[in-house]
Parts: C-alpha cells; sequence; structure tokens
C-alpha cells in the first residue's frame, strides 16, 4: 500500500520526520503563539516568512496606565509579543505612544481578523 501512496517503505522515517518539522511551522502559519515564541527564542536572528508570519499593528487606547505598561521595553512577554527584536522595533516605530500601543499578529488568521477589524470600524463610521 505504501508504494501506491508514492512512498518507499525505506523511506516512510524519512518522510515522517520531516513532517514532524514541519508542524511548528503549520502551527505558526496558523497563528500559535507558543510556536512562535518558541521558534523566536531557538532562532535569535531567524528569517520569517510566510509560514512564521508575525507582524505587528497599533491600537488605540485612552488609559494613559495600560499606554505605558504596553509601550514599556522591559515588559517583554514571550507569550504576548512572540519576538523581542520585533517587538522592540514596533515599540520604537509607534506612530503615536501617548494614545496606542502595538499589538503582534501571529499567523496569516490573526491577520485576516484585524483586517476585518477595521473594515468595520470604517463601516460604523460612514
Amino acid at each position: 500500500p505504501l508504494e501506491r501512496l508514492g512512498c518507499h517503505p525505506c523511506h516512510l522515517q524519512s518522510c515522517h520526520w520531516r513532517m514532524e518539522e514541519l508542524y511548528p511551522v503549520l502551527g505558526r502559519a496558523a497563528g500559535d503563539r507558543q510556536s512562535a515564541a518558541m521558534a523566536a527564542a531557538q532562532g535569535g536572528g531567524m528569517r520569517w516568512s510566510a509560514g512564521n508570519f508575525l507582524a505587528y499593528s497599533y491600537s488605540f487606547s485612552a488609559n494613559l496606565q495600560a499606554l505605558a505598561q504596553a509601550n514599556n521595553p522591559q515588559a517583554f512577554n514571550p507569550m504576548q509579543h512572540v519576538d523581542q527584536m520585533k517587538w522592540l522595533q514596533a515599540l520604537q516605530a509607534n506612530p503615536d505612544p501617548n494614545s496606542c500601543y502595538p499589538e503582534a499578529m501571529v499567523g496569516l488568521p490573526a491577520l485576516e481578523q484585524r483586517l476585518q477589524q477595521q473594515q468595520k470600524a470604517v463601516e460604523d463610521l460612514g
């Protein structure tokens, strides 16, 4: 039966091992923050791609205490911010630290969700 699937029995172990390597990448693409945080911690200078997508967007808040806490470089949390270097870059690129804070988007579903939120906000204004 394995031959019908194009997989030779002696290659089965290699195929299985390669699939196990892909699971964390698939998890990051699906938005699994734990897989992304572990990859960032292990890879230091790893290259991000569509398979392990990480981006930051900015949200507004009128709560000055929450803004001060969210924009504090010492408050890095790998489960929330994922990659410390990219999070620090997001803090530096913050267009208005007095009214907005960076939020990590892990995986393409998070990007799609953010886009839908922004579209709804525009519709609500118009």
